[in-house]
């Protein structure tokens, strides 16, 4: 029997941190009978007067927030380093050891908007958020040996506050985690005299088994060493040691790349995908520090879906991380998700009256225009349908819908008239049979009457919007987010499904009186 890394179970190594990461492949067939947690409430409003990080109110300590109107920074209230601590520390061959610190912690609200995590900011708001942990790495780093930018996003993760935010540690000191990285870095500089990520960064570039979004400047992988389900290793892909040292061009496609990545974060299981991030680049001491590599953490707990997640316990705490699918498996999950934000793509749901008259649309009733129509045989199946915007996919059973007026001309092929598929079951409940006895077919419905089509009309109302800027749709039957551009209709049924129309059709098939 041949050895199948998707199949068997293998240990990876971790060159950064010298560890190693059990790999379970075949216990993803295994079934789940543990915990379901409700997920979190998505629905925020723009400004909340209780919430202590929104702009102009009052923080939970002493501090009052002035009325930012972008990426604000403040020193927490609640600091877990303080500047100033007497100096002391135990002899180093004692059993009990300590030291004192000193340090401070800022907290980064990311945005004046309470409902809007990163993902759901523009690119031009999230640079604002990355020129701030520049700035403030490059500040801090001038008084501190270590500058941790970080954020907690989600209950999950132990966020205090849902208001979209981030922390900024700074200590004299080099935290065990990032001296582990240091050391491993180092070690492979020795070695080989290039630095560890930058070779990785192009190993992985070329093999693109693991890279989930990548740019020009950046690229982030499901690292082949991952210990969290969707973990993420974002990396430069030119050699830069710290956040501050990154030129204006890396500064805004790492804006772009952040958002398309946290994008599909969100993606996955259309929620706000929670996680632990953070950035380690090279510390702010006299060591030559060559060997670094800048790069950022994302440490997702989420596993199956959005109410199961990753527990570390049991042999993880007492022996070595454990993971079940493969890295490989993770990323192509990833890629595989829409790369529009799930908030903005409408698709077929239960929409109430009030929700359709706030977002803008209106009723409008059928016109009674005749629709030749014939079921789709499966020796035409399945059938590609090219709209203005969109390409739909008909299979056999579908039934194919012809519009063609009176004053339509004879064409070569009945392919070549206005047509689009519905389903079966919505077919049969919005549309009638032609009930007009003093209809005479012209050459053109002659020529459908005798490719087995019959005369319909449509009689269910719907509802539409006329669009003044694009918007993403799952229409019914594309499976990827179609944009619809401006100038067109929105159209909802009185079941839910969304569908578009250039305004000429709409216009022509629905009573429309402005």
């Amino acid at each position: 029997m041949a050895f199948d890394p998707t199949t068997h179970p293998h240990r990876r190594y971790n060159p950064l941190t010298g560890e190693w990461v059990l790999v379970s492949p075949h216990r993803t067939k295994r079934p789940w009978q543990g915990k379901v947690e409700t997920p979190p409430q998505q629905a925020r409003p723009e400004y909340d007067p209780a919430c202590y990080l929104c702009p102009g109110n009052q923080r939970a300590g002493k501090g009052k927030n002035p009325k930012y109107k972008t990426t604000h920074v403040f020193t927490n209230d609640f600091a877990a380093l303080l500047p100033n601590v007497p100096k002391v520390a135990l002899p180093p061959e004692s059993l009990l050891r300590s030291t004192s610190v000193r340090g401070t912690s800022r907290v980064i609200c990311f945005s004046p908007r309470h409902d809007l995590t990163l993902p759901e900011m523009s690119i031009k708001a999230i640079r604002k958020v990355v020129d701030v942990w520049a700035d403030q790495t490059e500040e801090l780093g001038e008084q501190y040996r270590w500058v941790q930018v970080f954020e907690n996003k989600g209950e999950m993760m132990g966020a205090s506050n849902p208001h979209p935010h981030g922390q900024i540690w700074a200590g004299d000191f080099l935290p065990n985690i990032v001296a582990t990285e240091d050391h491993q870095q180092r070690l492979y500089y020795e070695k080989n005299k290039r630095p560890l990520l930058l070779d990785y960064a192009e190993l992985e570039h070329e093999q693109k088994e693991r890279i989930v979004v990548e740019n020009a400047d950046w690229l982030a992988v499901v690292p082949y060493w991952a210990v969290w389900p969707f973990e993420i290793l974002l990396l430069p892909r030119q050699h830069v040691q710290r956040l501050p040292d990154l030129r204006l061009r890396q500064r805004k496609s790492l804006a772009a790349i952040l958002q398309a990545l946290l994008i599909r974060y969100d993606n996955l299981f259309e929620i706000a995908f929670p996680y632990s991030m953070g950035w380690h680049g090279a510390p702010f001491d006299d060591d030559n520090h060559d060997h670094w590599q800048l790069h950022a953490h994302f440490y997702p707990p989420l596993l199956r879906s959005a109410t199961v997640r990753k527990f570390m316990v049991g042999y993880e705490m007492l022996a070595e991380a454990q993971r079940d699918i493969t890295p490989e498996q993770a990323a192509q999950r990833l890629r595989d998700v829409p790369g529009v934000h799930y908030k903005r793509i409408i698709k077929k749901r239960k929409w109430t009256k009030e929700e359709l008259l706030a977002a803008g649309f209106k009723q409008y009733s059928r016109k009674k225009q005749l629709i030749l129509a014939r079921y789709l045989p499966a020796s035409e199946s399945p059938k590609v349908i090219k709209t203005d915007w969109d390409t739909l996919i008909a299979e056999a059973g579908y039934v194919i819908c012809y519009e063609v007026g009176k004053d339509v001309p004879l064409k070569s092929s009945i392919d070549d008239y206005t047509h689009w598929p519905v389903r079966p079951d919505i077919f049969q409940r919005d549309y009638d049979d032609w009930d007009d006895d003093t209809w005479e077919a012209t050459p053109a419905q002659q020529q459908l009457l005798s490719k087995g089509c019959k005369p319909y009309y449509k009689s269910a109302s719907v509802w539409g919007k006329y669009l003044t800027e694009a918007v993403y749709t799952h229409t019914l039957e594309s499976v990827e987010p179609v944009e619809v551009p401006p100038g067109a209709w929105l159209v909802i049924s009185q079941q839910g499904e969304v569908w578009s129309a250039s305004d000429e059709d709409f216009r022509s098939r629905y009573e429309v009186t402005s």
